[in-house]
C-alpha cells in the first residue's frame, strides 16, 4: 500500500500565538509543551470549470493550536465538535545552536514510542487521537520574527505486507440513500479520527464507538473502520491510516474494511456528489514485524522541505507584519525579556497601563515622555503653554529646528506629534495651558475658570501626575490636585548641577511641606540668566530618568504610592527623595513627613477647595498670603517672631551684666 504523507499548513497566527507563549510563559524553559492540529479531509478543488485536482494531505496549525493541546480532550468529547483535532508535542529551544544540535531522532523516537504504546496498552481503543501523535521542533528568533521548525508525523513501520484488495467509492458500495446517513454520521464524530460503522443484512448503516470493535470482531458482526483520510487521491489513502492499520493488526485482526471519509462527506459541495471522493477498502492485513532487538518498531516521516530534501524550514514574519506592530512587538520584546532571567516578578503591565500626565513639555517633559515609551507606557498627556525656540531642540529632545520656524509652534501639541512618530502606537496628546499659579492675579474669570475645570478633569482621568515646570508656584494647584484626588505625584526639579526628585503621599511630605511661607511669584523681575534654564546639560536627563524609574518602583510596590520611605520593592528601594549631585558626583536619599499646616497638601487647605473650589483657588492666585491664614503659618511665623524679640531682649541685659 502507498500513503499520502501529510503536509503541514501553518497560519501566521500560530507563529505569533508561539512568539507570545515564549515571551511570556516559556521564558527559558525549553521542555516539551502540548500542541494539537486539525486533521483535514481529503479536496478536491476546481481548477477550471470541468476539472478538478487534488490537494495536499493537509494538517493545520492556527493560534488555538497552543490551547488546543491542553483542551483538546474536551473538545473531542464535546457532540458539536466538527474538526478532527489530534494531539502533538512542541520542542523550542532557545538559540539557533540548540536548534541545530538537537537530537532530533531521538525526539521524533520519543513520539513514535509513545504511538506504540497506546497501540499496545489499549489506549488507542478509547482515543484513536492517539495514533496521530505529532512533533514540531522550533527554534523562535524573536527580534528578526524568524522561525526555524521541522514537523514530524510518526508512522510505524511494523505493517509492511498490508495489501488493498477491493476498492470502491462509498456511493458505488452503498448507493445514495445510505451515504446520506453515512455523511450525517461522520459529520457528528468527525472528531474521534475514527470510529466504526456496523452493517446489517440490509445494508443499513449505524454509528459504533472505535473501542467496540474488539466485541464486535469476536461476535462476527460486519462493520467498517471509518477514519477522516486527509488524501484526496483516488488510488492512495492517507498517512494517519498507516498507524491505524498497525494498530488494528495488533488486535489479531486479518481482514478489515476501512471507510477513507474524505471532505464529501463534510459538504454537500462537491464535484461528483456526496460519496464518490471517499474511498471502502477492504483491506487484507499481515502480521507484525518487530525485531527482536528493540521494543518500539522503526517510524518514518520527517516532513520534507520543499526543494525535496530531509532537512528543517525557515519563515520569516517580517515582511507580512505591519510595521506598526513590528514597532510594538519590539518595544514589548525589551521589556519582557528582563522577566525570563533578571527579575521574574517584575509586573510590567503595572507601568505600562498607566495614564500619565507631564505638566510641562520642556526639557525634563521631553525626557520624562521619551523614558516612559520605554517602559511601555502607552498614555501620555503633555500639558505647557510655551512655544519651542531656536534654543531647544539641542536640549529638549522631542523637537527639531523645524519646530521653532516661524515664532516656534506650540511645546505640548508638537511634542505629543514627536511622540507618535518615535511610537505610533502611542496615545499621545498636548493641551496649550497657563496653570493658575499663586502671587500670578486672575485677570479673566472666564478663561480661568476653565482652565481649572480642565486641568481638573486631566488630573482625574490619569493615573500619574509629573510635575515638570520650570516655577515654584506653577506646582501648587496640580499638587493640591493630587492630594484631593489621590493621584501618585512625581515631582522633578533641577538647580544648576543639583536636582531632586520626590513622590508625594499623605503621609510623606510634598514640595511645599518644608515652607514656612506661601509660595508666590517668582517670574516677574528676573534678568536673562534667570529667565533662562541654566542648568548643566546632562542633569535634565538624569532627573528625567529617576522620576520615572521612581514611578516604576513605586507601582511595583504593593503599597503604591503610600509605601513608607523606608520600604524596598520589586525594583529595590521605593524613596521619597533623590537628591544629586553633579559637582561631587554624588545622589543622597532623604524623607520627609507630611506637614499638617503645609500650603498645598494640608487638610485645612484641601477642606477648602472643596468647599469653595475656583473662589480658593482664585483668591490664591490674587493673594498669597490667604494660604498663610489658612494654614496658620501666620500665627506661627508671629510666634517665632516673638520669640526672637524675647530671646533678644535677654541676651542685652546679659550683655550689660557682663
Amino acid at each position: 500500500m502507498q500513503f499520502q504523507t501529510l503536509t503541514s499548513v501553518v497560519e501566521p497566527t500560530f507563529w505569533h500565538a508561539l512568539a507570545e507563549l515564549k515571551l511570556d510563559v516559556l521564558k527559558l524553559d525549553d521542555s516539551t509543551v502540548p500542541l494539537a492540529a486539525t486533521l483535514e479531509p481529503g479536496t478536491l478543488v476546481q481548477t477550471s470549470e470541468a476539472a478538478y485536482s487534488s490537494m495536499p494531505a493537509c494538517i493545520s496549525f492556527d493560534r488555538a493550536s497552543l490551547l488546543r493541546g491542553l483542551e483538546r480532550a474536551d473538545a473531542a468529547a464535546s457532540p458539536s465538535a466538527r474538526a478532527c483535532r489530534v494531539p502533538g508535542l512542541l520542542k523550542n529551544v532557545n538559540t539557533i545552536e540548540d536548534f541545530k544540535a538537537l537530537d532530533k531522532p531521538a525526539l521524533f523516537a520519543s513520539v513514535a514510542n509513545t504511538i506504540w504504546q497506546s497501540t499496545t496498552s489499549g489506549t488507542a481503543l478509547t482515543d484513536p487521537t492517539e495514533l496521530v501523535r505529532f512533533l514540531l521542533v522550533a527554534y523562535a528568533d524573536l527580534k528578526k520574527h524568524k522561525f526555524y521548525y521541522w514537523f514530524g508525523f510518526p508512522a510505524l513501520t511494523a505493517l509492511s505486507d498490508a495489501q488493498i484488495v477491493r476498492r470502491a467509492t462509498l456511493a458505488g458500495e452503498f448507493g445514495a440513500e445510505k451515504t446520506a446517513a453515512i455523511s450525517s454520521i461522520f459529520r457528528d464524530h468527525i472528531a474521534e479520527f475514527a470510529f466504526l460503522l456496523t452493517v446489517d443484512d440490509a445494508k443499513n448503516v449505524h454509528y459504533a464507538p472505535f473501542k467496540d470493535i474488539t466485541i464486535l470482531a469476536r461476535e462476527g458482526r460486519k462493520f467498517l473502520v471509518a477514519f477522516v483520510d486527509p488524501s484526496s487521491l483516488a488510488d492512495s489513502p492517507g498517512w494517519p491510516l498507516r498507524n491505524l492499520l498497525t494498530f488494528l493488526a495488533h488486535l489479531q485482526l486479518h481482514h478489515v474494511t476501512i471507510l477513507c471519509g474524505r471532505n464529501d462527506l463534510r459538504t454537500s459541495r462537491t464535484p461528483d456528489g456526496v460519496g464518490q471522493q471517499s474511498l471502502v477498502l477492504d483491506v487484507a492485513l499481515g502480521s507484525l514485524d518487530i525485531p527482536a532487538s528493540v521494543s518500539t518498531p522503526p517510524a518514518v516521516g520527517w516532513e520534507r522541505h520543499p526543494s525535496g530534501k530531509l532537512a528543517p524550514r525557515v519563515i520569516d514574519l517580517s515582511h507580512m507584519m505591519d510595521p506598526q506592530r513590528l514597532a510594538e512587538s519590539a518595544v514589548h520584546l525589551n521589556l519582557k525579556l528582563m522577566k525570563w532571567r533578571v527579575l521574574p516578578e517584575l509586573d510590567l503591565d503595572a507601568v505600562s497601563g498607566l495614564k500619565c500626565l507631564l505638566l510641562g513639555a520642556g526639557t525634563l517633559g521631553c525626557y520624562v515622555a521619551r523614558t516612559l515609551l520605554a517602559w511601555g507606557v502607552r498614555h501620555i498627556t503633555l500639558v505647557d503653554n510655551g512655544k519651542v525656540s531656536f534654543s531647544n531642540p539641542v536640549r529638549q529632545p522631542l523637537f527639531t529646528f523645524d519646530d521653532c520656524l516661524n515664532g516656534g509652534v506650540d511645546k505640548a501639541p508638537a511634542a505629543a506629534r514627536h511622540l507618535k512618530q518615535i511610537f505610533p502606537g502611542v496615545n499621545a496628546t498636548g493641551h496649550v495651558m497657563s496653570i493658575p499659579m499663586p502671587g500670578h492675579p486672575v485677570l479673566n474669570e472666564a478663561e480661568f475658570r476653565t482652565t481649572l475645570v480642565q486641568l481638573e478633569e486631566m488630573v482625574k482621568a490619569h493615573d500619574v501626575v509629573f510635575l515638570l515646570m520650570d516655577s515654584r508656584e506653577s506646582r501648587w494647584l496640580p499638587t493640591l490636585l493630587g492630594a484631593v484626588h489621590d493621584k501618585i505625584v512625581i515631582n522633578a526639579a533641577l538647580g544648576f548641577d543639583s536636582y531632586v526628585v520626590m513622590r508625594h503621599s499623605r503621609q510623606l511630605g510634598c514640595y511645599y511641606c518644608n515652607d514656612v511661607v506661601a509660595p508666590t511669584d517668582s517670574l516677574s523681575f528676573r534678568t536673562l540668566d534667570q529667565m533662562c534654564t541654566v542648568t548643566r546639560p546632562g542633569l535634565a536627563a538624569i532627573a528625567g530618568a529617576h522620576a520615572v524609574e521612581l514611578l516604576a518602583s513605586v507601582v511595583n510596590h504593593p503599597d503604591r504610592q503610600n509605601a513608607p520611605a523606608t520600604a524596598t520593592g520589586t525594583l529595590g528601594k521605593v524613596p521619597h527623595q533623590i537628591r544629586g549631585f553633579l559637582a561631587p558626583l554624588e545622589t543622597i536619599l532623604i524623607s520627609g513627613q507630611a506637614y499638617h499646616q503645609c500650603t498645598a497638601c494640608s487638610e485645612s487647605v484641601r477642606s477648602v477647595y472643596a468647599s469653595q473650589g475656583p473662589e480658593f483657588v482664585r483668591d490664591v492666585c490674587n493673594n498669597p498670603k490667604a494660604l498663610e491664614v489658612i494654614t496658620g503659618l501666620d500665627k506661627l511665623r508671629d510666634a517665632v517672631d516673638d520669640l526672637a524679640w524675647s530671646e533678644g531682649e535677654e541676651g542685652d541685659a546679659d550683655a550689660d551684666d557682663f
